[in-house]
């Protein structure tokens, strides 16, 4: 055999010769397919879905401008049942082009690229939505009216698209009625573990809601969850991954996010009636309902520093504190922080300190649900850190010892 091209084809065309003196010449050998095939000129690269945008990576193998014709049918969250046709022809570069294409409410796309005799397909959307009654007696209605604008989304989300209101009637135990979003429209589990947050707005009747993240490896349903109280007033809510725990009423299984099948929300609690819950814009995030604005650096000032941090949610925060600690972590010290007078900074002054000094903090908000955040999204695990020293830092990676580990036991964290 050779790594030739050449010569591998002379060798497999000397065996299939042979092959026709087999038998006193029983076999013939015939070839298909003996014109030169055409070469592609329009493949599609990539592609990446956030929020309501499919963004498509062409590429052009040509040195010239190529006629492109791109279309095919998609999917919104309030008409699932109807497939919308689309199509447009554009001349494309040579090289790659990016190509961003709405969809507002996107539930699912079939996107064919054409070009010559060529084609190149992809797939692209998010997941369900679905409600749910596990009684006789209980009934849901959902709705799924027109979204919200989206607000404060970062690109780098995994955003779930779609809205929806449930209607849930005679509401007689916990975990009875509720609804859900897939992450894949096929129910297939997504890797969600680069997030370290759950985002989404909220309203309802004032009855606890518990959040379950539908995963894989759990069998016996005991998923991992996690417990908020929507008023009814919209609210944006961020439930740090960590926050979700098994309630051991099944196998204790690890929570590593790479298989996570839906997100769920149910009553945690027995409203006594009806129960009401609308949910919106929900995402996988890693960005916090506080965000640091104003963080000290290293230097040799001994002085008081000043900390701002800004808020996501303006006018619903009930308290906000900083938390401090001068021994690496061991203790901390807190801190409240004052609004600067519009409840979007908030900004608090740390106590001066020797040089030599270390000094690790983190940011609590609590909101008037209740509903805590913390920047770092995963503190206590990852901390803001500045050194008080008059000496330049020199950052050296060593890795001499055996089996090390790092703050997190070997987790991976926030950095």
């Amino acid at each position: 055999w050779s790594g030739d091209i050449a010569t591998t084809t002379d060798l497999l065309n000397g065996i299939l010769e042979k092959m026709t003196t087999l038998d006193d010449g029983a076999w013939e050998l015939v070839f298909h397919n003996t014109d030169e095939p055409t070469h592609r000129a329009v493949f599609i690269e990539s592609s990446d879905y956030h929020a309501d945008n499919i963004t498509v990576q062409l590429r052009n193998v040509t040195d010239s401008e190529q006629p492109v014709l791109i279309q095919g049918k998609w999917r919104s969250q309030v008409d699932r049942s109807t497939n919308t046709p689309f199509s447009f022809e554009l001349a494309l570069p040579a090289g790659t082009t990016s190509l961003s294409l709405p969809f507002p409410g996107l539930l699912d796309v079939t996107l064919v690229v054409e070009s010559g005799n060529a084609q190149d397909k992809i797939y692209a959307g998010g997941g369900l939505w679905f409600d749910f009654s596990n009684s006789d007696s209980a009934e849901t209605t959902m709705d799924l009216p027109q979204c919200r604008p989206l607000e404060d989304i970062d690109l780098s989300d995994l955003m779930l698209a779609g809205c929806t209101d449930l209607h849930g009637t005679a509401v007689g135990q916990s975990d009875e009625v509720g609804l859900g979003r897939t992450l894949n429209p096929n129910g297939r589990p997504v890797d969600v573990s680069p997030y370290r947050g759950l985002r989404f707005w909220a309203k309802g009747d004032g009855t606890p809601i518990r959040v379950v993240l539908e995963t894989a490896a759990v069998t016996d349903s005991d998923h991992y969850q996690a417990i908020f109280t929507p008023d009814d007033e919209w609210r944006q809510y961020i439930l740090p991954l960590e926050a979700f725990a098994q309630r051991g009423f099944g196998a204790a299984v690890p929570f590593t996010g790479r298989d996570v099948k839906a997100v769920i929300w149910t009553n945690a609690s027995v409203p006594g009636g009806a129960l009401q819950l609308s949910v919106d814009q929900v995402s996988f995030t890693n960005h916090g309902l506080v965000t640091a604005d104003t963080l000290p650096n290293d230097s040799a000032d001994t002085n008081a520093r000043q900390i701002a941090v800004n808020t996501s949610a303006s006018g619903s925060i009930r308290t906000m504190d900083l938390y401090y600690s001068l021994n690496d972590g061991e203790s901390f010290i807190a801190l409240p922080m004052d609004s600067a007078g519009d409840d979007i900074q908030f900004v608090a002054t740390l106590p001066g300190q020797e040089l030599g000094s270390d000094v690790l903090f983190y940011i609590v908000a609590e909101d008037q649900n209740g509903y805590r955040s913390q920047s770092p999204i995963d503190a206590p695990a990852s901390l803001f850190r500045y050194r008080v020293d008059d000496r330049d830092g020199l950052l050296i990676d060593d890795f001499a010892g055996e089996s090390l580990r790092n703050r997190q036991d070997g987790r991976a964290g926030v950095f």
